[in-house]
């Protein structure tokens, strides 16, 4: 018989004392690098501006304490990683001093980022992003610490098997490429994001182990969203009120501020809590102009696609709001009788919704400019997919170009065009493009199978956002590549995720309630 180890208070001392100099060290480690820093730069690298000095010795503690931080909570870091996929975009804005987020290059490669402001190569050999160093420090320390403890379970939710297979194919796709001749550093550059997805997944399904840590997730996301749209909206007003063909911030943050509408609409509908009401109402205003200043039909149409099946999913989910629900229906029906006949022939930001309606058909020069490229592109990229049909060209390799496109300032649109839907089919071939269509399908139906056996109303709003995200993903990755944009697909893998494990986390709650009743009683 073995006996089990009881450790005595001695051992428990002396535990807590090789803890408390780990963290001292660790603490005047810490204070030295910071200092450091900042006094080698001050005396002997001088950097204008002079707040340049603080910036970087803020930089340098960071990266010090979130280590430490996701060590002993890794769900810190999968909360960070989100936070950053719908904040942090590190790109070109028009006027990046309103939006100061741009300045934090998350996902920009750590070569990139010494070339841009430090107009030096010496980190050239870096070619990863801040985002996957905390990426992988995360997942590492979920692993290690379940191991260690003894208490490591894998919880693969209900979207795994489609997932697997398809990262199969894109693993497959990725090698074929490069041995058919190519460009290894953009295969890379297009598989990346898959891979971000599956780890998004994976760490959801296991780091959120309760309720209490899946609603912080809707929190991240509207006060996230709603930061960026109020940035939005100053850069909108700065700019005197005035917009280009490209919008005033990245295209894909159309689709962050989608999210937060959503959320405003499902909050005030449902009722499910009065402060998420509150907060989306407030940030509501600043979310439309954002969205309208952006000028991206690829968002409206996104947004289209996942409203139309909104109602009906919260007709179902919650019957005590069917009457809300259909008060909501008459007037935003209303609302949209009355605008789309004055917007029709309109021009400016507020009329974005219309112009894209009407682009399909009708649409003005600089649309069917932009509607002429696409649709070239389409055609090249359906022609360079039957070359292979079945499994593809593999990642790497630019798709042939049948129909001239006009000429571009990278070399990027050669390889990942604006379809994602069929850039993944031309990578992959019928047989890849099969495992994402059910990767999807399986995603919203079972999605809404996992829905319907949630009780919890706060649970159930995450796993509609989750099911109007992937929606709102693939119908934008139609118009403006979004499949092999990491952010995106982090943001919908980590939603998803959840979706997978809602009853879990429901039953899991619903045993707490009943604990706590039995203990109340006696």
């Amino acid at each position: 018989m073995t006996e089990a180890y009881v450790p005595s208070v001695g051992d428990l001392l002396a535990e807590q004392r090789t803890r408390s100099r780990a963290l001292m060290t660790y603490l005047v480690v810490t204070v030295v690098l910071v200092f450091g820093t900042m006094g080698a730069l001050t005396y002997l690298a001088p950097v204008t501006p002079n707040y340049s000095v603080g910036l970087v010795g803020f930089s340098v503690f960071i990266c010090l304490a979130i280590p430490v931080a996701v060590w002993n909570n890794p769900r810190i870091g999968l909360y960070l990683m989100v936070v950053g996929s719908l904040l942090l975009g590190g790109g070109s804005y028009m006027v990046r001093d309103t939006i100061p987020t741009t300045y934090v290059p998350f996902w920009w490669n750590i070569s990139t980022i010494s070339m841009f402001y430090a107009r030096k190569d010496a980190l050239k050999a870096l070619v990863f992003s801040p985002a996957e160093v905390l990426m992988v420090i995360t997942f590492l320390a979920w692993l290690i610490r379940g191991i260690v403890a003894r208490e490591l379970r894998f919880e693969k939710g209900a979207f795994l098997g489609w997932i697997l297979a398809y990262i199969g194919m894109v693993t497959f796709g990725f090698i074929f490429g490069i041995t058919k001749g190519g460009d290894t550093t953009m295969a890379l550059y297009e598989v990346r994001s898959q891979a971000h997805f599956l780890l998004g997944y994976i760490m959801a399904t296991n780091l959120i182990r309760e309720r209490k840590h899946a609603v912080p997730l809707v929190w991240l996301l509207v006060l996230s969203a709603g930061l960026l749209a109020v940035f939005g909206t100053r850069a909108y007003f700065v700019l005197g009120s005035k917009i280009t063909e490209q919008g005033i911030m990245g295209h894909d943050d159309s689709l962050v501020l989608n999210l937060l509408l959503f959320a405003f609409f499902i909050a005030a509908i449902t009722r499910v809590n009065r402060r998420l009401t509150i907060w989306t109402a407030v940030l509501l205003p600043f979310a439309v102009t954002a969205v309208m200043a952006n000028q991206r039909r690829a968002g409206i149409a996104a947004f289209i696609v996942a409203f139309v099946p909104l109602l009906p999913i919260l007709w179902t989910m919650f019957p005590d709001r069917r009457t809300t629900v259909i008060r909501f229906a008459v007037v935003f029906a209303l609302i949209n009788a009355v605008y789309m006949p004055v917007a029709w022939n309109a021009s400016g930001p507020w009329a974005l919704p219309a112009r894209s309606i009407r682009s399909n058909s009708d649409p003005n020069a600089r649309d069917a400019s932009s509607n002429y490229y696409r649709l070239a592109e389409n055609i090249n990229l359906k022609m360079t997919r039957d070359t292979s049909p079945w499994y593809g060209i593999g990642y790497g390799r630019p798709f042939a170009q049948y129909y001239a496109l006009a000429m571009v300032t990278t070399d990027f649109v050669h390889y990942m065009p604006h379809n994602s839907i069929l850039w993944v089919w031309m990578r992959l071939g019928h047989i890849g493009f099969f495992f994402f269509l059910m990767m999807l399908a399986t995603v919203l139906i079972r999605g809404m199978h996992r829905l319907r056996e949630t009780r919890d109303p706060m649970l159930r709003v995450v796993g509609i956002l989750a099911v109007v995200d992937m929606l709102m993903l693939f119908t934008f990755g139609k118009y403006d590549l979004q499949f092999c944009n990491s952010k995106q697909m982090f943001v919908a893998a980590v939603m998803i995720g959840v979706l997978g494990i809602l009853p879990k986390l429901d039953a899991q709650a619903e045993d707490k309630d009943q604990a706590r009743t039995a203990e109340t009683a006696a």
